[in-house]
């Protein structure tokens, strides 16, 4: 009979060979007459778990098979059987097995290891989080187990834990490049692009051959708007070789270029990347928007064709074709690209805005928008012009006009970068904490307003060349001369920003307390700031689609598909005449600089597009301004102000630029549900408000009381009102650190 302490040694020794990856050296122990001569299901197990190192599995299979008839309650045999189907990527059944494991031996930690893994491929990422907590526990050592939690924390979006776990890997092999890459991915996916680049430079320090890390980094510094850095990491990457899809890269690359206006060189790229995988739909409806920049409409809609005949459900396609075929300008493009806008609208609800499209290309072919508040108000208005010609003159360059300032407020959209913080007063802190269901109030202008802003909007387009008729138009008719326009239906929120560095934020500031921080009293210092998460807002989906390799190295993932815009959308709805999902958007106030005539660079976000929209803006307003006869005065001044009427807020003079304010700005006509007034306030006249489309408890991160406030220990029931029922990170109430004389 075999003699069990030879056995246990020769498992022993197998075992360490193993663990350290010495597979060959594992067979040569336990060679086969060995086996024969022992007959332990234990010491089969060890080797055939060399053979799964060497990626030998037929012979692994062999092996495991030998050890169940001899022992088929050995519990390691399920899991080297286990890992067996791992390689073969038959996920559930290699669960079953690792639970076989467990069930025979609980204590076993290696098994929590594969479990964890198995479970991360078939994407049940709170599972795997929950076998490698486990397992981690049990063996806290092992540097991949928190690189693959960190990844199901990627997945989970839980980018902080994702760090955390990284970090612990790398200090366990500091050496490891994807660690530094995984690390990086997660900063990019929290915006923090600087942090992202970091993490890529590591690992490219690291191991200077892997081109993912190239392409990332590339990527990082495309989000920045540093193209020419981007282009450069993405040529590197390809002269590099592929270690995953090449034409990947070739796409990023052709964005790149498309992005400084090189649309040759960028339709170049596109053809390698389509040389290189002729299947893939986004590459050709990139090519499409470079031919589209070109001017050459014909090829856009093909290339945009062919995406779509390769994915039916590419909304993205659709909504480009739309363009192109808007562009041509016959009735029969028109009705297409309102058919394409349809189709887009119907396969992807974060494009509900282009419903205000569909009534802009309604009103060029005399049809009665359905949806947007502003083409219906133009095709009302232009309507009572009994000319038939000056109506459809006047509707189309009114039509172009609001586009336009659309066009600008697209520029100052924000984008989700950093958290922001909203200066009120203590009794509104109490409504909005105490009622879980309390939402924000968005109030009108006329009770808040700084009348200067609608002559800062007066300068804007007074100034530079060919502004002579419109100075004149803005002297006749009084515009803005005093900035005292009535803005009856447009609502403001104010917030600042309060990113997580310390650096640039108001959170906590002495002029801010000053400015904003007052009580019911107008009392400085004495109110209270709070600092909301920017998940609270609506955001658009940005239009750009270069792709990030994933941490996992096994996909990319398009860099638009990272907001989260679907589900906002049926809370906040389609653009109706309600306006109802303005009031999830944050807007970036522009600063005009007066004496110098320019927007001023805040946040390195001017760009020249958004100079050159303002300028195409003033060329509309002189045509509109030129249609204005005896019989068609009157309607072009109700389009003319109803368009400046909401523009005149995203501009304020350089004065106050150090705010660096954002705003909700809603246009709301009195009639719609979402006009609101305090039926129990008790002062007259009630103030008009409209709400926010989510309730705002939620998404409170901290609040500041001023320091001013007496008593501030009177307010700590604000705290334990904002953590009941919260799980995760606390919410803190704090007093200002400001000194306030």
């Amino acid at each position: 009979m075999p003699d069990q302490n030879e056995i246990d040694s020769l498992v022993s020794k197998a075992v360490d060979l193993n663990n350290n990856s010495k597979f060959k050296e594992t067979i040569a122990l336990l060679t086969d007459e060995l086996l024969l001569k022992y007959n332990s299901a234990a010491l089969y197990t060890e080797r055939a778990d060399a053979h799964n190192g060497l990626q030998e599995y037929a012979d692994q299979k062999h092996f495991l098979d030998k050890a169940i008839v001899i022992d088929p309650g050995y519990y390691k045999i399920y899991n080297s059987r286990g890992n067996w189907l791992a390689a073969k990527q038959d996920w559930p059944k290699a669960l079953d097995d690792y639970n076989k494991t467990i069930a025979l031996n609980p204590s076993y930690d290696d098994v929590f290891y594969n479990k964890g893994f198995a479970l991360f491929n078939i994407n049940d990422n709170l599972g795997a989080i929950r076998e490698y907590t486990s397992f981690i526990k049990m063996k806290p050592g092992i540097a991949e187990a928190y690189n693959v939690l960190g990844l199901a924390y990627f997945n989970n979006k839980e980018y902080d834990k994702a760090i955390e776990n990284f970090d612990q890997a790398i200090q366990l092999k500091p050496d490891n490049p994807i660690y530094y890459f995984n690390k990086g991915s997660s900063w990019y996916n929290k915006n923090d692009l600087n942090k992202a680049i970091r993490e890529y430079d590591m690992a490219i320090k690291k191991d200077p051959q892997k081109p993912l890390a190239y392409n990332n980094r590339g990527l990082a510094y495309y989000s920045k708007s540093d193209y020419a850095a981007a282009i450069e990491n993405y040529n590197t990457a390809i002269q590099l070789g592929s270690d995953t899809n090449t034409f990947i890269v070739y796409d990023n690359l052709g964005m790149a270029l498309y992005k400084i206006n090189e649309f040759d060189a960028a339709i170049k790229n596109f053809d390698k990347a389509i040389e290189l995988n002729k299947k893939d739909h986004i590459v050709y409806d990139n090519r499409g928007r470079a031919w589209f920049s070109k001017g050459d409409t014909e090829k856009a809609i093909a290339d945009y064709s062919t995406a779509i005949a390769l994915d039916e459900s590419f909304a993205e396609a659709y909504k480009d074709r739309g363009k192109a075929r808007e562009r041509q300008g016959s009735p029969e493009a028109i009705s297409a690209a309102i058919d394409d806008y349809q189709k887009a609208i119907e396969l992807d609800k974060g494009l509900d805005t282009l419903r205000v499209d569909i009534d802009f290309l309604k009103l060029q072919i005399g049809q009665k928008p359905a949806t947007s508040e502003i083409a219906s108000f133009i095709f009302d208005v232009s309507g009572k012009i009994a000319d038939e010609q000056k109506r459809d003159l006047v509707r189309k360059s009114a039509s172009r006009f609001y586009l336009n300032v659309d066009a600008i407020k697209k520029h100052t959209q924000i984008h989700p970068s950093c958290r922001v913080v909203h200066y009120t007063k203590l009794w509104v802190a109490d409504k909005l904490v105490v009622d879980p269901e309390t939402h924000l109030r968005y109030s009108n202008v006329t009770n808040m307003n700084d009348p200067e802003e609608g002559k800062v909007l007066r300068d804007v387009l007074i100034g530079g060349e060919g502004t002579d008729k419109i100075k004149a138009y803005f002297d006749r008719t009084k515009l803005f001369t005093n900035g005292d326009y009535s803005d009856s239906n447009v609502y403001l929120g104010s917030f600042l920003p309060a990113p997580d560095r310390k650096k640039d934020t108001h959170e906590d500031e002495l002029v801010m307390w000053r400015t904003y921080g007052k009580d019911e009293n107008m009392n400085e210092a004495s109110g209270c700031s709070i600092v909301i998460d920017v998940d609270f807002f609506y955001w658009r989906t940005p239009d750009s689609r270069p792709r990030l390799f994933d941490p996992f190295l096994t996909k990319e993932k398009k860099v638009y598909e990272q907001t989260e815009t679907s589900s906002q959308t049926t809370q906040s709805g389609v653009k109706s005449t309600d306006n109802s999902n303005e009031d999830q958007e944050l807007y970036r106030v522009l600063y005009y600089n007066n004496i110098q005539g320019k927007i001023e660079d805040k946040a390195d976000f001017v760009s020249a597009q958004l100079n050159e929209d303002i300028r195409t803006l003033k060329i509309i307003m002189n045509q509109l301004i030129d249609q204005r006869e005896n019989d068609t005065d009157k309607q072009i001044d109700e389009i003319i102000s109803r368009g400046l009427s909401e523009l005149r807020y995203f501009f304020k003079s350089a004065n106050y630029a150090f705010e660096n304010e954002y705003r909700v700005i809603q246009y709301c006509v009195p009639k719609s549900r979402l006009v609101k007034f305090d039926e129990t306030q008790k002062t007259i006249p009630r103030v008009l408000y409209v709400e926010s489309a989510k309730p705002l408890k939620p998404y409170i991160k901290k609040i500041y009381l001023g320091p001013k406030v007496s008593h501030p220990e009177r307010w700590m029931y604000l705290e334990v009102a904002l953590n009941r029922h919260r799980t995760g990170e606390d919410v803190k109430v704090v007093t200002s650190s400001c000194k306030f004389q």
